[in-house]
């Protein structure tokens, strides 16, 4: 048996190896190992759709983790949306078992009262690797958004008339779930573009699922993608990618005042928050990021209210006298002499 063990996990290696003698996976591969290698970490829980990115990125993962000589967790979320989701999660499970990747297959089941059904999917995938992250002792998920991702990304939430956060926000290679959440979301392709990816894909595993809802034209992430495609967008990266490294730069220099107007004017223990009035008299858009930075990290609330919510919560304490009182986020909030004193709902 030892010696069987032994010939397959030969076998497993030189399947690598000899993948990454094509020049070309090489060269991506390198470029992977360069971003991975500045992160502090080296076991990970890796997110596997089945797509052409996903199936790169475990790839990329297994190759690294031969090499290091660490090991990754791989989950596939079954949202049973389709009813083809089962037969493609055990047929990705299938491919990947071939070349020594143990995928791990959750179970989603929908409410069939839910608004926003994708929306609320993607909540419940990311609370469900978590979840895992933490059974695992794994700080971060591995996920495959890449390039033309943020390109579509940075459309929608334009026309959804997000703020400069919104807008730069897929950008971060780092992000949480929640402002509180311990285990981080990590992107380490969004220097690769979807070719690519798909290069890597189809010349190791040769294998992966084509969801059709990605040719569906009714949701916005489809219809935005296909505007780029007309547009020859690809051709424009260079400018584009300069504009939004600029977007970036000016979030960062707003993140430092609003910061500060949290340092200053906000005193918070266990029971209550306390802001002054001083917290007010900052710009609107340091004023809205600063209290909704404060409401994440004291409400118990998993999801927070929109952020239009928040503005108008803003507009009227402003506006109002000193017995305004409203509730907003599980959160109860009272005006007292132009300061705000937040509490939780009991």
């Amino acid at each position: 048996m030892k010696k069987r063990n032994s010939s397959v996990n030969k076998t497993i290696h030189n399947f690598y190896l000899s993948k990454l003698k094509n020049p070309k996976i090489k060269k991506l591969y390198s470029r992977f190992k360069r971003i991975i290698s500045k992160d502090t970490d080296k076991n990970y829980c890796v997110a596997i759709s089945g797509g052409p990115d996903s199936m790169a990125l475990a790839f990329l993962t297994k190759c690294m983790s031969m090499e290091r000589g660490t090991s990754n967790v791989y989950f596939h979320i079954d949202h049973k949306l389709r009813k083809e989701s089962k037969k493609e999660a055990l047929f990705i499970k299938k491919i990947l078992k071939k070349f020594d990747v143990n995928l791990n297959i959750l179970k989603w089941v929908k409410n069939n009262n839910l608004n926003n059904i994708q929306e609320q999917a993607r909540l419940k995938r990311y609370e469900l690797l978590i979840k895992k992250c933490r059974n695992h002792k794994l700080n971060k998920i591995l996920t495959a958004h890449h390039k033309d991702d943020l390109y579509e990304n940075f459309f929608i939430r334009l026309l959804r008339g997000s703020g400069l956060n919104g807008l730069i926000s897929f950008k971060k290679k780092y992000s949480k779930l929640k402002i509180n959440e311990k285990i981080l979301i990590f992107r380490p392709l969004l220097n690769f573009s979807k070719n690519e990816l798909i290069y890597i894909s189809e010349n190791t595993f040769g294998n992966y699922i084509k969801d059709p809802s990605n040719l569906d034209n009714k949701y916005l992430r489809v219809y935005v993608r296909n505007i780029l495609n007309n547009f020859k967008f690809n051709k424009k990266n260079k400018n584009f990618d300069k504009s939004l490294s600029n977007l970036h730069k000016s979030n960062k220099a707003l993140e430092h005042y609003i910061k500060k107007n949290i340092d200053l004017n906000v005193i918070k223990n266990k029971e209550k928050v306390i802001v002054s009035k001083n917290f007010f008299s900052e710009p609107d858009e340091v004023v809205f990021r600063s209290l909704n930075i404060v409401l994440n990290s004291f409400s118990y609330k998993a999801k927070l209210s929109r952020g239009s919510k928040i503005m108008n919560l803003i507009k009227n304490f402003k506006n109002s006298k000193d017995t305004y009182k409203t509730t907003l986020s599980g959160c109860v909030f009272k005006k007292v002499s132009n300061t705000m004193i937040i509490s939780r709902e009991i």
